[in-house]
């Protein structure tokens, strides 16, 4: 069985000013949205067995930890939020989250475009008939105001929607934290200066690490599953809209043109 020694980072980036707004909680009405990302935080902190903590899903999709107290995880990314969700708030359950994202007649798990366009339209269970769960996805208008604050914080749902006819419908995870990178910076990417640059802290499912990413502890060849990592996020400065992303920090990374959604889940019971 092969293992890993525990290497981790913190989620908030230390030495930098930028960092302190990570870790400040949305501005809404009980409950916060750090249940579910104080979960999956832990979860990453006890994934300490690669053959254990693996992408995938289907009808092995699981979450949860055996009986040494270690990540045992098959999930993908949209399956992660989906049980890191269910787990965190006592009155959440598939089921409602099958009709806050897909609506009552869609499948167990809801895919990563599915969140994508729940997000955006600001989803409700109000919207089912019969539903006795009233929770709701609220986007964030923006990723940053005019003065170039930035809106996102720590535990919010960031899901991307691939092109029709990619063969995956996108990637999602949950924020931990989100610094801007200046031009001076070591890691700006000079070739997309006319955009804002964000290193983003996410934890997610994944197939393969991000930069600075737990998983990268892992054996080679044996580095998915759930972790934390950073990835680039490019936004409009005139719309303040995230517009692009890269999978990691590397300037070479394939920048990914597409739609991106930030929300928060408000309404949960935890």
């Amino acid at each position: 069985m092969l293992r890993h020694p525990t290497v981790h980072r913190l989620a908030i980036l230390a030495g930098t000013t930028t960092a302190a707004f990570a870790l400040t909680a949305p501005a809404h009405a009980e409950p916060q949205p750090l249940a579910a990302v104080d979960l999956a935080e832990s979860y990453v902190l006890s994934a300490t067995d690669s053959t254990l903590n693996t992408y995938g899903g289907g009808a092995t999709a699981h979450l949860h930890r055996n009986a040494e107290g270690v990540t045992d995880a098959r999930v993908e990314c949209s399956h992660f939020i989906s049980l890191l969700t269910t787990q965190a708030w006592a009155n959440i359950d598939t089921g409602t989250i099958v009709d806050l994202v897909d609506g009552p007649d869609a499948g167990t798990f809801s895919n990563a475009g599915e969140w994508h366009d729940a997000i955006v339209d600001g989803r409700s269970t109000n919207d089912t008939p019969g539903s006795d769960n009233t929770v709701a996805l609220v986007q964030r208008p923006q990723w940053m105001d005019p003065s170039g604050e930035v809106l996102v914080r720590r535990g919010d749902i960031l899901a991307t929607k691939h092109p029709a006819g990619n063969s995956t419908s996108g990637h999602m995870g949950l924020v931990q934290s989100v610094v801007p990178i200046s031009e001076t910076a070591d890691d700006h990417d000079s070739s997309q200066s006319s955009y804002a640059q964000f290193r983003v802290r996410i934890t997610d499912s994944a197939g393969s690490p991000h930069s600075d990413d737990t998983r990268s502890a892992y054996p080679a060849g044996d580095r998915d599953g759930i972790g934390t990592g950073d990835i680039r996020v490019l936004v409009d400065p005139v719309t303040r809209q995230p517009v692009a992303w890269k999978f990691t920090m590397s300037t070479g990374a394939t920048m990914r043109t597409e739609d991106i959604a930030v929300g928060t889940l408000i309404g949960g019971d935890n």
